[in-house]
């Protein structure tokens, strides 16, 4: 559906026409308001995340997305009733948290600020940072005409400067009586780490079956709209790994208008890990034969108890491919491997992975023969069309359970 890591930019100022190829359709005024510096950064030395990310910057004194971190959004081409999005973030060091903050979130293109209940307006959600760190779930609906709804804080007592965190959000729309008539039956959950950690079953979204999620908020600064709410220092805040998915047809998850039981944890594609709950191992998958692929080339995806962990392009000849990953600590890990293209099209061109074992955590285990739990050994693709990762599922994947 949509997913950016920032590993394909470059380092530095990100640039308007960057920000542009990696977000779906961003309107033009969103470059008026960036103004603040943006920067794609890379830290080796961050054990938990030394990939590429995102830093929005909020220089002292500054308040609103025109003076200090800013908006990108992203028009997205078709929208959901029922959707996920899910990013990384890490405060900077000792960051001061003043009297809060936005951050990311979810709108439609039918949401006006100021229409009334029973006009054809969708609405809005955003995460909030407030005192001393605390979370805050965020709206604009039809409960909230003339007002944002704060809902509630969650999560820990407060967020710690420089530490990674995993934050999701799922966002379900309200059912309908009749066009023109919304139940209060519209739900916001979020997930902190995949652990949720808040709901709200009985919002109002909308009236109309129209009204649809369809625009990402990759938003952020420090307000409020008046001078006690600005940064009361230079601060930064780094963002990574987002991904707008659906769980597919065949996960074991609840769908439409039921909530996950409160003590809930899902499965995520982009969760971090800190170093007391991760083995750092590798997996690496024989690739038995190689085969020339023309046309768009192939790509193979592996995660580990549905942590995605990496992405190669699989050469023509024999090799051994290896991917690292922090790997939360289990004594039985599911590793998933699919084979597709870069595009995820199907028809462009045929190739075969010929994988007769996959070594991890220092065994070697044959994916053929009595009791192996894969789908397949040989993974195709070409005949039909498999989805990306961010619409990840234990169709697109072939299973095969190691250890205990």
């Amino acid at each position: 559906m949509f997913e950016h890591d920032y590993e394909i930019n470059t380092l530095g100022p990100y640039l308007h026409e960057e920000i542009a190829i990696d977000w779906i359709d961003v309107p033009s005024w969103v470059f008026n308001q960036l103004n603040a510096p943006l920067n794609i950064i890379k830290d080796a030395s961050d054990l938990i995340n030394p990939s590429k990310v995102m830093e929005w910057n909020y220089p002292q004194g500054t308040i609103s997305p025109w003076n200090g971190g800013g908006q990108i959004w992203s028009y997205l081409t078709q929208g959901y009733d029922e959707v996920y999005l899910s990013m990384n973030f890490k405060f900077g060091d000792e960051f001061h948290w003043g009297l809060g903050g936005k951050m990311f979130g979810l709108t439609s293109r039918a949401y006006v600020v100021g229409e009334t209940v029973g006009d054809h307006g969708g609405s809005s959600f955003n995460i909030m940072w407030k005192e001393e760190g605390r979370l805050v779930a965020y709206s604009k609906n039809h409960d909230a005409i003339d007002a944002s709804e704060t809902m509630a804080f969650f999560g820990p007592d407060h967020i710690q400067s420089n530490k990674w965190y995993t934050l999701t959000v799922r966002i379900v729309n309200n059912t309908l009586l009749a066009e023109g008539s919304g139940r209060h039956d519209g739900i916001i959950e979020v997930f902190l780490n995949g652990k949720k950690v808040f709901e709200a079953t009985d919002k109002k979204f909308r009236n109309f079956s129209d009204v649809k999620w369809d625009i990402i908020r990759n938003n952020s600064w420090f307000g409020g709209a008046t001078d006690e709410w600005a940064a009361r220092r230079d601060e930064v805040l780094y963002v990574d790994n987002f991904v707008l998915f659906q769980y597919g047809a065949t996960a074991n998850v609840v769908r439409d208008n039921t909530p996950w039981p409160k003590d809930a944890t899902i499965p995520l594609p982009n969760l971090l890990f800190s170093p007391d709950s991760q083995i750092q191992t590798p997996v690496t998958l024989n690739d038995a034969r190689g085969e020339a692929c023309g046309g768009r080339y192939p790509i193979v995806d592996v995660m580990v108890n549905y942590q995605w962990v990496g992405q190669i392009e699989p050469g023509e000849t024999a090799s051994d491919y290896v991917f690292y990953g922090n790997i939360s600590v289990s004594d039985v890990h599911t590793i998933y491997v699919r084979l597709s293209n870069h595009l995820y099209e199907s028809g462009v061109c045929w190739r075969t992975l010929h994988l007769p074992s996959i070594t991890f955590d220092g065994s070697v285990y044959l994916t053929e023969g009595p009791g192996v739990l894969w789908d397949q050994s040989h993974l195709d693709y070409g005949t039909t069309s498999t989805p990306g990762r961010a619409d990840y599922n234990d169709n697109g994947y072939n299973v095969f359970s190691v250890g205990q």
